[in-house]
């Protein structure tokens, strides 16, 4: 998946909790997220995965360790009604 190779902020080379973030970005990918990034200027972490059920297996694992959520894309949820 070429979207997980092209994940770059320049935020995380500088802020403070960069090795919480790799911490984390790690922990979503041993998990099996194609690819891991911090937003913007650090509100959260997220993980990109190919599948729902892979993204389930990942939040069940996570859940207790970090504040943690499961999203869809807008599109994603519309194609499921098309």
């Amino acid at each position: 998946m070429l979207i997980g190779e092209h994940l770059y902020n320049v935020f995380e080379e500088v802020i403070e909790e960069r090795q919480k973030i790799n911490e984390i970005k790690e922990s979503l990918l041993k998990r099996g997220a194609i690819g891991s990034l911090m937003t913007g200027t650090g509100s959260c972490v997220y993980g990109i995965f190919a599948n729902k059920k892979i993204a389930k297996i990942a939040y069940n694992q996570l859940k207790d360790i970090y504040q943690t959520y499961l999203c869809v894309s807008y599109n994603s949820q519309r194609e499921a009604r098309l």
